[in-house]
């Protein structure tokens, strides 16, 4: 895994979850990639859009493209990846972004019952934005 300083806490925690999933195939964290036969883990912080992110996986590279947002979510696909796929993961290219600006919230209230207090719950914790 190729970390540049900006990005340390983003690749340190992405190694802590890679450590968890691929048990006896844990990669290493280093300035630069020096082993040829390696699959190297980049992630590049690069504005695409909000919370849009690029997954570019490939023999020798895993590049993670976004910004702050859109890398977390590269990083849940790339898990995602690892978890369905094991230390054999397919060459593929996501390119992912929202729809929309807003994220929404069903509450579905016609078939199950819920307390009023829960309402004020959910209100409170809404996004002013």
């Amino acid at each position: 895994m190729y970390i540049q300083r900006k990005n340390k806490p983003k690749a340190l925690a992405l190694h802590k979850a890679l450590l968890h999933e691929l048990k006896n195939n844990t990669p290493k964290i280093t300035a630069a990639s020096t082993a040829p036969d390696t699959k190297v883990i980049r992630l590049i912080d690069h504005d695409i859009g909000n919370e849009a992110y690029t997954l570019n996986i490939s023999k020798n590279h895993i590049d993670l493209l976004g910004n702050d947002a859109g890398l977390f979510y590269a990083q849940i696909s790339l898990l995602s990846l690892i978890q369905q796929h094991g230390s054999d993961i397919p060459n593929v290219i996501i390119n992912d972004e929202p729809r929309k600006p807003y994220r929404g919230f069903l509450l579905d209230v016609a078939r199950n019952f819920y307390k009023r207090k829960l309402f004020y719950g959910l209100i409170k914790w809404q996004p002013t934005k």
